[in-house]
């Protein structure tokens, strides 16, 4: 009673703030995503579905933005290229959507696996989980890009975003005590447990805290004061080891993968500091390395199957090469526009997994398998296309050395989008949802930062001042 009796007076609060400012709105949305999940965070208010305290505040901060952007002279900008893109994303998602409701057999379907158990949305449910919410999670990122001209406005946003990841952190260390990490079976047992008390499921916890690591380091390079820098590299650690608490393999490759972008291409000393870390880790924290060794131990029985093969790739997989082999064959029957949304459900994929795996699989367990089944090679190509801009502009930014903030902000943006790409080969969703509005927020900044920068380098003036210094962008 009293944490929700504090979090209405939070919400209120922001919410007056929001109405005189509404980019301070925004902020406040991004950070109290850290909690959005939690169970005991309210759903619905008098039985009213969607009316909770994150949607209050977002209609409340969307109205003030439709009050004064006149006022404070904001404009769509956006290059041409990133708008038709992200346009193209929105419909093909809009069409994949309504593609349900003309398939009666594939509601039918949804409709018939409540004989096992298993209870999803139909009606209102799916036009509020599948359709409303893929362009909700969306609009701070969109809010950020047209609202961030100044210094001041930018940092807020950063900050706010890095807070957000912070609060993460320590969600998962009061769900997993840090020492837990050394022992693999009660970090296993704990894990499992995670969606329960952050909210987020732990594979989703993984990929967002290891973009999350680098966002941290990202910023170093932008702090004057040594205590700054020294509070940015702390906050840096706690989100890797809240990310290893996580358990999440597909965290840990896209930890490495994006280290290893970093120290190529921006700070060469990574590549000496990370292999000497990584081993560090193995050494005196075994249990990471069991962990990351699962499915390649010929001898040990495993939760899924016991194995004489060298490599025991249901366990290594977790048990997801079963549903990839179902909905690949799938996509087969409709490779260039696939199925529509929710495919692994209508199309019977689910059904046959239940009665095959004993199991349900209401995703693929990758992303990109899963636009195959939904849009089809067409649909894929158009989000990698849109993705690959964002991490081009991001590379862009990060590899300019003509301003720190430059660098900072393509670091934070390339570390969120990049450890998101390759976790989404074992989990994730290109779908806008909960986990990926730090992505979008990091995208919407980016890409502010970019057209600043082209503005400035064809000789006009720019809208935010970088240097605080320097009144004046040469």
């Amino acid at each position: 009673m009293i944490r929700l009796t504090l979090l209405w007076m939070f919400i209120a609060w922001v919410c007056t703030i929001a109405w005189k400012d509404w980019y301070k709105g925004v902020c406040g949305l991004i950070i109290l995503m850290a909690v959005l999940e939690r169970p005991d965070m309210p759903r619905s208010i008098l039985g009213v579905p969607g009316l909770n305290p994150w949607n209050i505040l977002l209609l409340v901060t969307i109205c003030s933005w439709l009050l004064h952007k006149k006022r404070e002279g904001l404009h769509g900008d956006m290059p041409q290229g990133v708008k038709n893109l992200l346009l193209l994303q929105f419909l093909l998602f809009t069409i994949g959507f309504l593609r349900i409701f003309f398939d009666g057999a594939g509601l039918e379907e949804l409709r018939s696996l409540q004989q096992y158990g298993y209870h999803y949305p139909t009606g209102a449910g799916l036009w509020n989980n599948y359709f409303i919410n893929s362009f909700k999670w969306v609009i701070p990122g969109l809010l950020l890009y047209y609202g961030c001209n100044s210094r001041p406005r930018l940092m807020m946003a950063l900050f706010s975003l890095l807070a957000m990841y912070l609060v993460l952190s320590i969600l998962v260390y009061k769900a997993i005590p840090p020492w837990k990490i050394i022992d693999v079976d009660s970090l296993t047992k704990y894990a499992i447990k995670l969606d329960n008390r952050v909210g987020y499921h732990r594979v989703d916890l993984s990929a967002m805290l290891a973009g999350a690591s680098w966002a941290f380091f990202s910023v170093i390079i932008l702090m004057r004061q040594g205590w700054q820098r020294a509070g940015l590299f702390v906050a840096g650690g706690m989100a890797i080891l809240a990310m290893g608490l996580t358990g999440g393999r597909a965290g840990y490759m896209a930890w490495g993968m994006t280290g290893l972008v970093f120290g190529l291409f921006r700070w060469r000393k990574l590549l000496i500091i990370m292999p000497i870390t990584v081993l560090l880790l193995l050494i005196f924290i075994p249990q990471i390395r069991d962990r990351i060794m699962v499915g390649f131990d010929s001898t040990e029985e495993t939760g899924y199957t016991e194995s004489g093969d060298e490599v025991d790739v249901k366990t290594l997989t977790a048990g997801r090469d079963g549903i990839w082999r179902l909905s690949l064959e799938q996509f087969r029957e409709a490779p260039l526009f696939g199925h529509g949304r929710l495919a692994i459900l209508r199309t019977g994929i689910n059904r046959q997994a239940i009665l095959e795996f004993r199991e349900s699989f209401g995703h693929p367990h990758c992303a990109y398998i899963e636009q195959l089944i939904d849009n089809g090679v067409i649909g894929l190509g158009l989000i990698l296309l849109f993705y690959l801009a964002m991490v081009r502009k991001s590379f862009s930014l990060l590899r300019d050395n003509s301003n720190p903030l430059y660098a900072a902000v393509g670091g934070i943006a390339l570390a969120i989008i990049l450890t998101q790409l390759i976790a989404a080969l074992t989990a994730q969703s290109f779908y806008p949802r909960q986990g990926v509005v730090g992505v979008w927020c990091a995208i919407g900044l980016m890409l502010r930062v970019y057209v600043e920068r082209e503005k400035a380098r064809q000789g006009h003036t720019p809208a935010i001042i970088w240097d605080q210094n320097n009144r004046s962008q040469k």
